[in-house]
């Protein structure tokens, strides 16, 4: 009998210390973001567009919403998921256009680098509660 009392305390134990590990990241609110991008007054695919966070919601686990346009240009940026949106918040979007081989990025920058520097980056987003359309994002090779 008291080894059966034993082997239940054991798991008792067991059980509340696991219940006591660090939680992982709180999952925010997110709201859809869109938009369209165009090079040099075509439609880009493949440019990955990403919303960069002055101030984070959670330092510990940071997010980086971000999105790769489709033929016609169109993006929409996601957080967690694909499609899912972006945590209320002020960002900067920052745009690269690389060769793509699947998910991976490779050569260099098409727009030579004129909008991958946050700091540098005139293109604002601001999301409340609600969905944002960012319209027609015009950038340049040149």
């Amino acid at each position: 009998m008291r080894t059966r009392i034993g082997w239940f305390l054991a798991v008792a134990v067991c059980v509340s210390l696991g219940s006591c590990s660090p939680k992982g990241p709180v999952r925010q609110k997110t709201y859809p973001v869109t938009g369209k991008v165009t090079v040099d007054g075509k439609p880009a695919a493949q440019v990955a567009v990403v919303a960069n966070s002055a101030k984070q919601a959670d330092p510990k686990y940071p997010i980086l919403p971000q999105g790769i346009t489709e033929d016609d240009g169109s993006f929409k940026l996601y957080s967690y998921e694909p499609g899912d949106g972006v945590p209320p918040g002020q960002y900067v979007l920052t745009f690269t256009w690389q060769d793509r081989k699947g998910f991976v990025a490779q050569g260099p920058d098409k727009l030579k680098n004129r909008y991958a520097d946050p700091a540098k980056s005139t293109f604002k987003l601001n999301v409340e509660k609600g969905p944002v359309d960012l319209g027609t994002i015009e950038l340049r090779t040149q």
